[in-house]
């Protein structure tokens, strides 16, 4: 009986010792805290510490006699009465948990924790790589129209005679035979970017420089592919529709100019 009244106890969270107080109250009626302590062969002020615990618990009840504090059980069905209690606490709770929930899931509605997800390729072998990667996406998702910005400036073309079809291998012949266009909007200039050209030309797009600097950012969607070609070059996949959208923005109103 002791055993299975300790596994009682121990599943709402008392201790074997909280357990055994409980129970020589309960055999004995009423005792203070000296008492209980010396039959337990335990450390008074410890004891009294338990004590004070079941009385905040409803489990004991405390009295005075001649200036001197009595425990005892004051209703032999108290454990019935503590799981009668607890038992309307966890329906209040249920009650509780869906305005809870709906309190919580407007906060992280309110809340913005979206970070962009970006994929570095580094070294001239994973450009290629990141060439491979775009067109999967592209192919994938059944895009027909994707966006590009590129830069195109004569001091780029002296210095190298790099394309970007020597790095991107035949990504846009691919692209063309799948039937996908490349709104493209090339900056060019001798040195610094201050005109736009807009085409979808495939052979244009094919002999824009790749190297001394140049750069290539593709738009598809809410992912953006950034290629930048210097003496060790690197590509970046960033997917995040705010970056996108305003992508997006920028160039449909360069269109415009």
């Amino acid at each position: 009986m002791k055993s299975h009244i300790h596994d009682f106890f121990d599943s709402i969270g008392l201790t074997p010792l909280h357990a055994d107080v409980f129970l020589l109250l309960y055999t004995y009626w009423s005792k203070p805290a000296s008492t209980v302590a010396k039959i337990l062969h335990k450390e008074r002020t410890h004891i009294y510490k338990i004590l004070q615990w079941l009385v905040r618990k409803y489990l004991v009840s405390e009295t005075q006699k001649k200036w001197i504090k009595q425990f005892y059980i004051a209703d032999k069905n108290v454990l019935h009465h503590l799981l009668a209690s607890r038992k309307k606490e966890m329906e209040e709770l249920e009650v509780m948990i869906p305005l809870a929930e709906n309190q919580l899931q407007s906060l992280v509605s309110n809340t913005d924790i979206t970070v962009p997800k970006i994929q570095i390729f580094q070294w001239k072998e994973w450009i290629q790589t990141a060439f491979s990667d775009l067109y999967t996406y592209v192919i994938s998702n059944k895009y027909l129209v994707i966006k590009l910005f590129a830069s195109n400036t004569l001091e780029s073309q002296w210095i190298s005679n790099t394309t970007l079809k020597d790095v991107s291998q035949d990504f846009f012949s691919r692209l063309q035979k799948k039937g996908i266009q490349i709104q493209s909007y090339i900056w060019n200039w001798i040195s610094l970017l201050e005109h736009i050209v807009i085409t979808n030309q495939i052979e244009e797009l094919e002999q824009l420089p790749a190297a001394n600097s140049s750069i290539n950012v593709f738009v598809v969607w809410n992912i953006l592919y950034f290629f930048v070609y210097k003496w060790n070059p690197y590509a970046l996949r960033i997917e995040n529709e705010d970056i996108a959208s305003l992508m997006h923005f920028l160039l449909n109103h360069t269109s415009t100019l």
